[in-house]
């Protein structure tokens, strides 16, 4: 993590998992958490970089910060 990430309120690492398994891992973590708390999900599945932002615009969420870090992606989802 950097510096600079946003504080999340849930961590979920779906890392080793393939489409569409993170996605629907990262639906159920969001209906955990409430309205102004974030999730930072870490997935080394190539195919988040598009899935993660549809996700997030299909569910009306927020994506704060998306980064690679060692093959590593990171999402910052606010739920509104």
């Amino acid at each position: 993590m950097n510096r600079d990430d946003p504080v999340s309120d849930l961590i979920l690492d779906v890392s080793g998992l393939k489409c569409p398994v993170p996605v629907v891992r990262a639906k159920k973590a969001m209906d955990q958490i409430t309205h102004g708390q974030v999730l930072h999900v870490l997935s080394d599945d190539e195919v988040s970089c598009s899935n993660f932002p549809a996700f997030v615009e299909q569910k009306k969420y927020k994506l704060l910060k998306t980064y690679e870090d060692k093959g590593i992606f990171h999402y910052f989802i606010l739920k509104k």
